[in-house]
Formats: structure tokens, sequence, C-alpha cells
């Protein structure tokens, strides 16, 4: 508990060599706990980069007899629930979808719907900025893998995954300021993964 009080403290003062040692300490725990509640490795990595980004939004509350350990667990716990709660609802989303379509494999209508949000996506997309933008394009359009993304970039993976989250994040809230509809929902979660 001292450990944890120190690193709070200096985390407060937004001290990243205190950030980086908690982010050491925790980040392989959160990530095995993240792959037992059955999220595949990618999502677990996220997992981590989305708990570590929390710590740090909320480092200005943090109270210094907080078990760090304690903290970072519940943080995770809430993601992966809200993670599996989300894609519950997409996948009935989808069932639904399915259900009450043609039994043509793809309609006109269909094919025009998913191209105007298609292009309403990609507009959002480049807005974004010049860097979130490139690392999300490679890895969900040229379906690239982080690590070719940092090579390619010379940046390291991490920076990746973090661009690659900032990005998600940005277009989730795109989606929710703009209260997408479900049936465009369901195409949006389709063509950008989420």
């Amino acid at each position: 508990m001292e450990r944890d009080a120190q690193w709070i403290s200096e985390i407060k003062k937004e001290n990243r060599g205190a950030f980086r040692a908690v982010y050491d300490h925790y980040a392989d725990k959160i990530f095995y706990v993240s792959l037992r509640f059955h999220l595949s490795e990618d999502e677990a990595k996220e997992m981590v980069q989305a708990v570590f980004l929390k710590l740090w939004e909320k480092r200005e509350s943090l109270k210094e007899h907080l078990s760090l350990n304690a903290f970072l667990l519940t943080i995770t716990k809430n993601n992966i629930l809200n993670l599996h709660k989300r894609k519950a609802v997409e996948l009935a989303g989808m069932q639904t979808y399915l259900k009450y379509q043609p039994t043509s494999a793809s309609t006109t209508e269909d094919y025009l719907s998913f191209s105007e949000l298609e292009n309403c996506t990609l507009r959002f997309i480049n807005s974004l900025p010049s860097r979130h933008k490139q690392i999300f394009l490679l890895s969900r359009k040229e379906g690239m893998k982080n690590e070719e993304i940092a090579s390619q970039l010379n940046l390291s993976k991490r920076t990746v995954e973090n661009n690659i989250y900032q990005a998600e994040l940005a277009i989730r809230q795109f989606l929710k300021k703009n209260k997408i509809l479900e049936r465009s929902f369901v195409f949006l979660t389709v063509w950008i993964g989420l």
C-alpha cells in the first residue's frame, strides 16, 4: 500500500515515470484477466490500453490510500462487462436486421445504404488527426497487424495501439452524437469493426 500511495502521489503530479512503473507492474495482470473473461488477444491488448488511459484521465481524483490493484481490476471488470454488453447488442441487432432482409444476398437498397454510410464514415475518418487516421486506415482498411504498422511507421507497438484506440473512441463518439440508427450502426459495425 505504501508503494501504491507513492505511485499515486507521483501520478497526480503527472510523473510519467511513475505511471510507466504502474503500467509495467499491472499491464500483464490486466491482459491475462481480460483473456480469462473471453476477450481475444487483440481485445485484451486494447483493454490494457483503455484501463491505463482511464487511470491517467482520473489521476487528479485518485486518493493516496487507494489500492491500485483493486482500482485497476474494477476498471477492467467494468470495461469487460460493457464490451460484452455491446457485443450482445450488436449481435442482436445483426440478427434482427438479417431476419427482416429479403432472401437475396444483397439488394440495391442495401448497397446504396452501405455506400452512403461508408462515405459518411470515410469523411469522418478523414477529419481525424493525421496520425490517428493513417494508423486506423492501415489497421482497418489494409488489414495490417499492429506490429506491421509500428515497423512501417517506425513507431512503438504501444503508440500504434493507442492511436487505434483514440480513433475508435472518436468514431464511437461520432456515432453516439449523431444518433446513427440501428440499421446504420449495424453497417458501420461491420465496416469499421467496432
